[in-house]
């Protein structure tokens, strides 16, 4: 991480490296796991801090209260990201060493049904979904602001594994209905996939898509019976039409850790996702 003081340029650009040097300067215990490893003078005067991840070894507790307070912590994350969940547990795995450097081998995230959506936006696109399991795999948190403050600061995480989740041909819906960009989209599940109709000002667009997991991301789109304004596409062409709806290389880009998804499969009343075998 590199951060510069002085002149940030215009405030939509200043505004996040900004934040960020104010929440390490009054936030001890993340400024602890990046510690400052040089200063730079650049060249109109300003100085450029290079500050690197280095954890160390945190405060020695006991492996169940340390399960406790992360399982707290997770507990008290999630609003931003989830609401009205029905059935939480949360389980976590790993050693008392491992868990002194803020390590977790594992954590595990289970719910009969649970919002989700980015509640930190107004008027966010809400998805509700059931029977909703997931792992997050070689897991790296802050272990002082854990141990003094009771505080999850996630730093890294190997894989996030989506194992389960039902979502509902209603809810589905209605996800599209506030989603920008597919508010006046309509889709009907079949038998292993799913048909979208795209109204928009020019000719509406109509496809048939399967929905796989990915190797680069956590879907793959997957698209045939294409057409606009109801003259049929060419394969060949499928995939430059299909991209500007297809919201899987978004997904990926935005990902913070690699994600895995389960088998999907689509029937006419949901899509469900569930263990590889």
């Amino acid at each position: 991480m590199i951060i510069k003081d002085g002149d940030l340029g215009p405030e939509w650009t200043a505004g996040k490296p900004r934040r960020i040097a104010e929440r390490l300067a009054r936030d001890r215990n993340l400024a602890r796991v990046l510690p400052v490893i040089g200063e730079f003078p650049l060249p109109e005067g300003s100085t450029a801090t290079v500050r690197a991840r280095r954890v160390g070894t945190g405060p020695a507790v006991a492996l169940s209260t340390f399960g406790r307070r992360l399982e707290q912590a997770i507990r008290r994350r999630l609003s931003p990201v989830a609401r009205d969940i029905d059935g939480l547990e949360i389980r976590s795995v790993t050693t008392e060493e491992r868990a002194r450097d803020g390590r977790v081998d594992r954590v595990e995230l289970e719910a009969r049904a649970a919002t989700v959506g980015d509640f930190s936006r107004p008027r966010p696109a809400l998805l509700r979904v059931h029977d909703l399991r997931l792992v997050v795999e070689d897991a790296l948190v802050n272990p002082f602001s854990l141990d003094e403050e009771s505080r999850l600061d996630p730093l890294d995480a190997g894989r996030i594994r989506f194992e389960r989740a039902t979502i509902l041909s209603a809810d589905l819906t209605a996800l599209l209905r506030d989603l920008k960009g597919f508010s006046k989209a309509s889709v009907e599940l079949g038998r292993g996939f799913a048909s979208f109709a795209f109204t928009q000002f020019g000719p509406d667009v109509r496809a048939r898509v399967r929905i796989l997991p990915g190797r680069d991301g956590p879907i793959v789109v997957v698209a045939d019976h294409v057409s606009v304004g109801g003259v049929a596409i060419p394969a060949l062409l499928v995939t430059w039409v299909v991209r500007n709806y297809d919201p899987s290389p978004v997904m990926a880009a935005r990902s913070p850790a690699p994600i895995g998804v389960g088998r999907i499969d689509i029937s006419p009343d949901a899509i469900r996702i569930s263990p590889n075998r």
